[in-house]
Parts: structure tokens; sequence; C-alpha cells
């Protein structure tokens, strides 16, 4: 599989420059095509590299541009939008205020408008031309042609009526609706620069240099270095106020760190040796020795910020309305344009009339609100969601909660902590003390995966050492086996009245046990309360022992028990649950895979640890689980919520805006200002979410 290659493209103003530089990608072979117009975030893969480059360079024909230095770029947009306003704000004036003298000599109004209407042909030309030839006109068209109408109108009627010119002059509206709409645009940029601002906040806590430890000559010696340099195993010191350059294991030291930019806990977290870390983590107090778990470039930020842009160009259903409609938008508008000048006319609106009623139906038409209406709400919601420790891998999963009806729940790792807390070793072969039992215990736990052996694993770590182990299996549900000093030594499962314990034996006899318990997280009985008031069915689909799993369920909502359930057994009960309603899998985001695949949603609860390994729609990074479930359905209904009212207004800003400049009711200049405002108004009922979703 190729690297994916991500560009920051400036230009893009709406849905369909998205499409644009989406189907030139495609038309040249390029795979797993992403554009992101809000953003301005493209990503691909080229079947050759040597290709990127030539692709880079299409991108930049079609009119738009592919930006080395967002600031260098932000501050020429600056002077060039200043120096628009400056020429036309004395024909906005001399329009708005009727001052007949100066302003009304016809050399001063072309003198004025030439320089601001020939850099907006030139601006949003390049990519007008570019859609029309891959057949996807954009909005780009319709501000071009408006501004060349108005222009060139003006210029006919100053050569061809010389002594009553001032009647046919119209060269405010094209400088009017290039200004107007640079300036939409600008305030746009700025205020999706704010939705995006917890990506911003991830992007901006990557560290830059690391302190790593080695030993030269018997000595030990801390060298600093690039963070790109860290290597899988690497010692790295970390010391107070510095943030922790790379996953890995605490190995020596304790301290606090603040891990709240990746799972939403504002409270530091205690750490020590045996605890894992997380890249970007801010160790608010004490040293800490750490061991890397890979490569800086895989670490769980990168992945955590990765997921976050791609979660933002999957499309969710709703858009797709959206979509459709603003696809065949620009043709119609036009269409309409191109008709409702002569019918003007025919009817006795004259000349002029005729023709500013059609350059206004032009300008005033807004295929970008529609287009925005549900990107930027959901950028807002994607990144919201990170900040609260809620990774989303698609748009999708926002929507699907929000008309979820049924929750499916595993029981272990899931309603339960997952983290079993074992009783003291109990010896009943007096040929084994209890160091070297748990030392056994460990070594065995440590190369299983199931939520118990890496509970008891992680438990023991501090207080016992690895054996070598030359062979070991895993039977699924019962144990592990291991060979350790050509000795067969094994630890299983077993149930005793309802209770779980572990039995460790050596070559089939029996040498030490303990009793292992789950405990229920925290707010476990709230969470599913609130969702049977919000009218949720909720099933409990466990592989734990009919006893343990009873238990449990006890007194809660649940609509539906079943245990000793096999990974086969809870695919078939999701897809007789999927028939009769949109259904949610909460499981453990590795043993549950399957499961949470199938389901509409599948909502993993974990770490940052398991984010590289996790497939589920969403994973639950944030330690309060029971809170951030709750958190994830409230935001979603807040999110849903704006998009629908984006939508609303889109659709019934561009049902009433277009009559009344088809009708002479709206002047050009004012249809660039509205359709400028049109924009701002999805993007500010965007921004408040950050007011409406829960704290």
């Amino acid at each position: 599989m190729s690297e994916k290659t991500h560009l920051q493209v400036q230009g893009m103003t709406c849905m369909d420059c998205a499409k644009t530089i989406s189907t030139f990608l495609q038309s040249r072979d390029a795979k797993q095509v992403s554009v992101d117009f809000v953003s301005g975030e493209v990503s691909f893969e080229a079947v050759e590299k040597t290709k990127e480059a030539e692709l880079v360079s299409g991108i930049n024909q079609l009119g738009y541009r592919v930006m080395e230095t967002q600031a260098t770029e932000s501050r020429k947009g600056d002077v060039v939008l200043l120096m628009i306003w400056v020429l036309t704000f004395p024909l906005l004036l001399s329009h708005l205020l009727n001052i007949q003298a100066v302003m009304h000599q016809p050399l001063l109004q072309f003198l004025l408008s030439f320089p601001v209407s020939l850099f907006g042909v030139l601006h949003f030309g390049k990519s007008a031309i570019g859609s029309v030839r891959l057949r996807q006109p954009n909005m780009d068209v319709l501000i071009v042609t408006g501004v060349l109408a108005a222009f060139v109108y003006s210029c006919a009627g100053w050569l061809l009526y010389a002594g009553e010119a001032h009647q046919y002059l119209y060269f405010e509206t094209g400088a009017s609706i290039v200004a107007f709409v640079m300036l939409g645009q600008r305030i746009e940029k700025y205020s999706i620069n704010k939705a995006n601002a917890g990506v911003k906040e991830l992007s901006e806590r990557f560290p830059e240099k690391a302190h790593r430890l080695s030993l030269q000559f018997g000595k030990q010696v801390r060298e600093e270095i690039p963070v790109h340099d860290i290597r899988k195993f690497d010692l790295l010191q970390v010391l107070t106020g510095e943030k922790i350059p790379a996953d890995g294991e605490v190995v020596d030291g304790s301290g606090y760190a603040d891990e709240s930019l990746v799972t939403g806990e504002s409270v530091p977290v205690a750490k020590k040796a045996g605890d894992k870390v997380v890249t970007g983590s801010q160790l608010e107090s004490g040293t800490l020795v750490i061991r890397s778990s890979g490569a800086y470039a895989h670490n769980s930020l990168h992945t955590l910020l990765g997921l976050i842009k791609d979660a933002r160009m999957k499309k969710p259903a709703i858009q797709k309305t959206g979509d459709k409609v603003a696809g065949i938008f620009v043709v119609a508008v036009i269409l309409i344009s191109v008709v409702a000048f002569p019918v003007n006319y025919l009817l006795g609106a004259g000349l002029s009339e005729a023709a500013l009623r059609s350059i206004a139906v032009l300008v005033v038409s807004c295929p970008c609100a529609m287009g925005l209406a549900t990107p930027v709400a959901m950028m807002v919601g994607v990144g919201l969601a990170a900040k609260r420790g809620i990774v989303l891998r698609n748009g999708e999963a926002i929507e699907h909660i929000s008309r979820t009806k049924q929750v499916v729940f595993d029981k272990t790792g899931t309603l339960t902590t997952g983290k079993f807390v074992l009783s003291p070793l109990s010896i009943l072969d007096p040929l084994f003390d209890e160091k070297q039992a748990k030392n056994i215990l460990y070594t065995l736990e440590s190369v299983s995966i199931h939520p118990i052996a890496r509970s008891v694993s992680a438990s023991l770590a501090a207080s016992s050492e690895l054996l070598v182990m030359s062979e070991s299996t895993e039977e699924k549900g019962k144990g592990v086996k291991g060979k350790i000093s050509g000795t067969w030594y094994s630890v299983e499962g077993i149930d005793r009245e309802g209770r779980k314990w572990l039995l460790l034996s050596c070559e089939g006899k029996a040498i030490a046990e303990a009793e292992v318990e789950d405990q229920e997280r925290t707010g476990t009985a709230v969470l599913l309360q609130w969702l049977k008031q919000r009218g949720i069915r909720l099933f409990l689909m466990s592989g734990d022992k009919e006893q343990r799993v009873k238990q449990f369920a006890s007194g809660k909502p649940f609509h539906l028990v079943e245990w000793e359930l096999k990974p086969e057994d809870k695919l078939n009960r999701l897809k007789e649950l999927s028939k009769s309603g949109v259904v949610a899998m909460a499981g453990d985001g590795l043993n549950d895979a399957p499961a949470l695949a199938l389901a509409h949603t599948g909502i993993g609860f974990g770490d940052p640890g398991t984010i590289h390994a996790d497939t589920s729609d969403v994973l639950l990074l944030h330690p309060d689980k029971a809170k951030a479930f709750r958190r994830l359905f409230e935001l979603s209904t807040v999110v849903m919520r704006t998009i629908r009212q984006n939508l609303f207004w889109a659709f019934s800003y561009n049902l009433i805006a277009i009559p009344l400049a088809l009708t002479g009711h709206m002047e050009p200049m004012y249809a660039a200002l509205f359709m400028s405002l049109s924009d701002l108004v999805v993007i500010g009922n965007s921004l408040l979410i950050y007011a409406k979703a829960p704290k």
C-alpha cells in the first residue's frame, strides 16, 4: 500500500471546488482521494510516486494553490483584501450616498474598479475555467460571470452613451462583488480556524526534543535529540514541565502527567514504574525514565490526529442531500440568470434594470452555504469530541449515534473496569514459595491478551520478574501454558460459586491459586438509566458465566441479558437487532472487534495505548467511560440538530434570495453582501456547538 500525500490547498470556496479537485485527481488515477474544502486539506495515493509533482502542478493549474507556509499566505491575503477595499470603498460610498459630482466621472470609476475587477476575474477565473473543463461548474463561475457582466456593461454604456453615461455605469457593482466575497471568505476562514481549534491544539502539542539515555564506555550519557530520531526501546528521560516525547512505559521515577489533551481527563494522573505514558502529555511534577514502545512517527498522538482529520473528511449520509442539490445548483442558477434578462426586459424593466437583475441572481445564489452546512458542524463536533477523550473515526458515527434506538453492551472491560483485583496467592505445594509462584504467574500472563491476564500481569509487574520461557500456547477461554527451564507450567481460570479464580499448575499439579474480582465502572447504573429514559433498549451480551452475569445485571434496566456467548453468537444477535433499528455495540475494542464492526456504530472502551489496534467507529479514551459515553450521545444530538438547522437556512436562503433578485428587489452589491453573510450564518451556527454541547 502506497503512502498518502497530504496537501494544504488554498482557493477552495465551496463543495463544487472540492469536487473539481477530486475529479481531476481521480482522472489521473489517484486513489483514496479525500478533499475537504472547509479546511483546505487534500489527500490521495498516487499510483506512482513520481506522479505526485504532476498532480500538485495540475491542482495549481486548475486555479487553486498548493500552499507551502500558511502564515505567509495569510499575510498576503490581508494585504490584498485591504487594497481591494481601499479602491472599492469610494465607489460604494458614492453609490450609497448618491454623490453626484466627482465620483460620477466614468474615467475615475473605471480607474478605481478596473484593478479590483481584474483581480477578481483572475483570482476566481482559473478555478471557474478548470471546473467548467471538468464539467463541474462551481461557485466561482457565478462570481466571475457577475463581475464580468457588470464591468463590460458599464464600459459599453460609457462608450455608447457618453452624454448620459452615468445612467449605465455599474462599475461599483463588479468591484463590490469582489470586495464583499473576499471579505466574506476572509471572515469565513477565520471562523473555520476557530472551528478547527481542537485539531490545531493537538498539532501544537507535539514535542520537538527528547532526552535519550545511553551507555557509553560504561557510563550513562544523556543527550538531546530531535523527536523524529526516537526509536523503539529507547530510554528517554522526562523532567518536570516537559512534554512526554513518545508512547512507552515508565521504567524508573514517578510523577504526575497531564493527559487531558488525549484522554480529556483534567486531573493529572500519577505515574510510576510499569505505568503507560502517551506522547504529548505534560509532566506536571517529578522525573520519569520511559522506554519508548515504538518510533516517533507511530505514536498515539500522530494516530489520533490522523483519525480526527480522516473523520472530518468522511461524509455522513445527511450531507449527500446537500451535495446532490449543490451539484446541479450552479448550472440551474446560470440558466435562471440567462432567462431572466430577456423576460425582465420584455416585461418593461428596461435594459439596465434587466441586466442588473440577471447579475443579482448570479451573485446572490449561494451553494456554499449548502456545502458548508454539514462539514463545518462536523469539524466542530469531531474536534470537540477529541478534546473530551472521544475519538470518532468517521462522520457517519455521529449521525448513527443520534438515531440509535438499541445499545448492546459487553460486560467485562466495558461496564466493568476489566482491571481485575488479584487476592493474595494461596500456596498449595510446599515446594514453591510465594515469590516463585508470582514470577511464574507473571511470566505466563504476560503473553496473553485476555483482560484478566493483562490485569494480573500489570498488578504483578512491580513485585515480580519475567522468567525465560522457551515455548507458550494459549487456549482461548481456558488459559496459558508455558515451558520455563524445561518444565511446563499452566494458569487457567476456574469458577467457584459464581466467583473467578486462577489456578497455577506445574506439570498438571496445582501449586497456587488466587481469586480475581472485576469491578463495576463508576457511573454505570446512572448511565444505563439515562439511556433508558431516552427510549433506548439496552442489551447485555456477555461471554461470562451465567451466575456472574445475572449477579451483575441485577437491578439494571436491561431489556435482555445473555451469557456464555461466543463471538459468532454476538454477531447473529446483532444481525437480528439491526433489522429493527439502528444499533450500537459497546465493547472491548480488541476482543469484541467482529461485533463492533458489524454494528451501525461500534463503541470501543479503550485507552491511548489501544488507538493503533482498535477498529471501532468510536473510541472512548476518557478514564470515566460512563461520562464519555453520555457525552457522545449528547454531542451527537447537538451536532445533528445544528446540521439540520444549517441545511434549513441554506435552502431557505436561496429559495427567498433568488426570487428577490429576479424581481429587482435586491441590487447586485447587496446580493454579494447577503451571499457572504449566508455562509457566515451557517459557520456561526456551527460554532455555537461549543456553547450548546455538554461540558
